[in-house]
């Protein structure tokens, strides 16, 4: 089905997913969007695959959001692509198992929480050791509200270009 999916849209292809489960280890969605574009201004020959909602009309946007709609989907989407940005822990997982170069933007815990996956380069968001929240995975929304604000300054100074830059690094060694 995934293969269906991308039979006519050749060319490099990265998934982008900026939500975790919890919304501390989430990538904000405005910034997100601002993330999107920025990544398709740098790379004029990749395609954005996104699999979930985000507010964005670009001619290499690939929206595949309500189509990837189960875990074994998502695998074989992960299995697909050239390369994967993301702050899902889930999408790490897969990536390593299929050998997909992989970025994985870390908010509350060390980027070095997967020295064993050779396809992963993992970065946390400026000053993450220093925010309310460092080292749990999640915080009541209660503590959320008070504290959302810090985590969505530390988002918007994260550089797409050193993200892409990361990126292309692991991309020469993807085995298919």
């Amino acid at each position: 089905a995934v293969q269906a999916l991308l039979r006519n849209k050749p060319g490099k292809k990265v998934l982008f997913n900026p939500k975790a489960s919890a919304p501390l280890r989430s990538m904000p969605e405005d910034l997100a969007l601002q993330f999107a574009k920025r990544l398709l201004a740098l790379d004029p020959e990749i395609k954005l695959l996104i699999d979930q909602p985000l507010d964005c009309q670009h001619p290499r946007l690939i929206d595949l959001n309500g189509q990837i709609d189960s875990p074994e989907k998502f695998k074989a989407l992960v299995g697909h692509m050239d390369g994967v940005i993301t702050v899902d822990t889930f999408a790490i997982h897969q990536a390593d198992i299929s050998s997909t170069p992989c970025v994985t933007l870390f908010s509350s815990i060390a980027p070095t929480a997967y020295p064993y996956y050779p396809y992963n380069a993992g970065l946390g968001i400026p000053g993450y050791e220093a925010l309310p929240a460092y080292q749990r995975p999640k915080v009541a929304d209660e503590e959320w509200q008070h504290i959302k604000d810090v985590y969505h300054a530390a988002w918007a100074s994260l550089n797409p270009a050193q993200v892409l830059a990361l990126l292309r690094e692991k991309i020469p060694y993807r085995i298919y």
